[in-house]
């Protein structure tokens, strides 16, 4: 129950709409997050904006390939 991403990023961001980026964030589960197995520690980055603003950055460099 807890462990879903909505509930992860409701927890820590305090909006249930950035569950995509805490799996973003942890590739080598990829992108489905009932493949991850239980009690695996996942990454959250944090400070949300700042982390946002570099994703969405390296995207852009990348799009730019």
């Amino acid at each position: 129950g807890f462990t879903r991403m909505d509930k992860l990023s409701q927890k820590y961001y305090g909006n249930p709409t950035y569950s995509w980026f805490i799996l973003q964030s942890n590739p080598q589960f990829g992108g489905l997050e009932f493949d991850i197995p239980d009690g695996t520690i996942i990454r959250i980055p944090f400070p949300l904006k700042q982390r946002l603003e570099e994703f969405f950055q390296a995207t852009n460099n990348y799009l730019k390939l």
